[in-house]
């Protein structure tokens, strides 16, 4: 029985792949090759993007006082820039698996109080590099393709805090990611690129420039939420 059952599953996946191919020859011959191939042809694939990340932590940690002591300096945190460079290997026409390197950034310079003289900077990074799992549709309109990704991986954060000295603090955690976003075929071998995506992770200790670790009051949320355009490579 049971090689029955493995005679038929041989059959019915062999039938799969051929019609599958009968179907992708089709379309490369409508479209003369140009775009349809590019994913079947081109295995290494490189994307860099650049766009807007917003932080959605909004605690109050006694230990990372400064972050907080004004309050449209609290709210301008929340507002940053994302960069990120992925790498993905397409191992089938609608998968391929790769590596996600993203980084977030906020920058702000204020006085502390109206009596203040001396300005503080806080200048605050989310480092994240995992691997990834990518979904891809077929070509849709000769033009387009849409795509999911999930990765899972490391976070660093750290935050540099400046007036007449200065401290860091800093922490690695797990962090974690998905991502929707579309492609549109500038030609086989460059595409314009538009993505919105959630990255999370927390912490709940960090260390400070002398390397000293502490717990945090409360746990400290470091996910954001990104919207970005950038462009593709495909080799």
């Amino acid at each position: 029985m049971k090689k029955i059952f493995l005679i038929i599953s041989l059959c019915l996946a062999t039938t799969g792949l051929f019609a599958q191919n009968t179907e992708e020859t089709h379309k490369c011959n409508h479209n003369n090759g140009t775009c349809c191939q590019a994913y079947k042809a081109s295995r290494h694939h490189f994307t860099m993007t650049l766009g807007y990340g917003y932080l959605f932590g909004d605690t109050e940690n006694t230990d990372l006082f400064i972050n907080y002591a004004n309050e449209s300096h609290q709210r301008r945190m929340h507002n940053g820039i994302n960069f990120e460079l992925d790498y993905d290997y397409n191992f089938h026409k609608n998968f391929a698996a790769g590596v996600v390197f993203s980084m977030y950034n906020s920058f702000d310079s204020y006085y502390p109080s109206s009596t203040a003289t001396e300005t503080y900077s806080d200048d605050k990074y989310l480092f994240y590099v995992g691997p990834s799992f990518l979904a891809h549709t077929d070509l849709i309109k000769d033009k387009w393709i849409v795509y999911g990704r999930a990765t899972v991986g490391f976070m660093n954060f750290r935050n540099a805090i400046r007036n007449v000295g200065a401290i860091t603090y800093k922490r690695g955690t797990f962090g974690y990611g998905i991502e929707a976003g579309c492609d549109y075929f500038v030609n086989k071998y460059f595409s314009v690129i538009g993505q919105v995506s959630y990255m999370g992770g927390s912490i709940s200790k960090v260390k400070n420039g002398a390397d000293q670790e502490f717990e945090l009051n409360e746990t400290e949320d470091l996910s954001r939420l990104n919207v970005s355009v950038g462009v593709k490579i495909k080799l």
